[in-house]
């Protein structure tokens, strides 16, 4: 029994409802949309649902007959191809879905392998596998719709907490800033009425000091002596001290 890689199946239940950005950007989107032209998955037009994003119609659900060689043949190209279109955006799902998205993949990957595997037995009809697959695809857009609103309201609640952080740590160094400035301006009048009692205390002292009169030392009194000489008729007297 051929077995093939079944992921790209999964993919396409989960990518057809991935936000329109990823849609844009994701290599595989494309790939799966040329998938349904390909000759060789030509026997299973009408019989199963080969675009993406599409629903099965009422012959697809009406259909009870089972794969033929020829269908399986057709059946196991799609596969291959769209093993080929999943690993093209490999690359870009590791880095642009979300886990929980990724995890949501694997696990319809597990799904869709038994869905797959039994219409290839031919244990299933069209019909059948056509019902199942929708009713698989239908839970999974659920899910993943509810994953992403649940995403979406992480991140707001996250965005919601972070500015209201930003906003206590600004009002903190607001805070601080103006305790800072507070202080700085208690210091300067500090200083400023430190200075002013120094001023007043010269000031003060100052007007405190009163002028010591010092008297004039004693006149120390003198005795005056005359010395007088006679010459035969002159005489000269000197007089010396006062």
């Amino acid at each position: 029994m051929w077995k093939g890689d079944w992921r790209w199946l999964a993919a396409i239940a989960v990518l057809s409802v991935v936000p329109a950005v990823h849609a844009a950007e994701d290599p595989s989107i494309a790939c799966f949309g040329t998938i349904s032209s390909n000759p060789a998955v030509e026997p299973l037009q009408g019989k199963v649902v080969l675009q993406l994003g599409n629903h099965p119609d009422l012959s697809m659900l009406a259909n009870g007959h089972r794969p033929t060689k020829s269908e399986k043949e057709a059946i196991a190209a799609w596969v291959n191809e769209g093993e080929r279109c999943f690993d093209l955006g490999r690359t870009y799902r590791a880095s642009a879905y979300a886990p929980v998205i990724a995890a949501l993949i694997d696990e319809s990957m597990h799904t869709l392998e038994a869905l797959v595997s039994k219409l290839y037995a031919g244990k299933l009809t069209y019909a059948e596998f056509n019902e199942r697959r929708q009713q698989n695809d239908d839970a999974f857009r659920e899910r993943i719709a509810a994953a992403q609103q649940t995403i979406q309201s992480e991140h707001a609640r996250d965005q919601s907490n972070q500015q209201a952080q930003q906003a206590s740590v600004e009002a903190q160094q607001r805070a601080a800033a103006a305790q800072e400035a507070a202080v700085s301006a208690q210091q300067e009048a500090d200083a400023q009425a430190a200075q002013d009692r120094r001023r007043a205390l010269a000031l003060q002292a100052l007007a405190n000091i009163r002028p010591v009169y010092t008297p004039p030392p004693p006149r120390v009194p003198q005795t005056q002596t005359t010395n007088c000489y006679t010459y035969g008729r002159n005489t000269n007297c000197t007089s010396t001290g006062y």
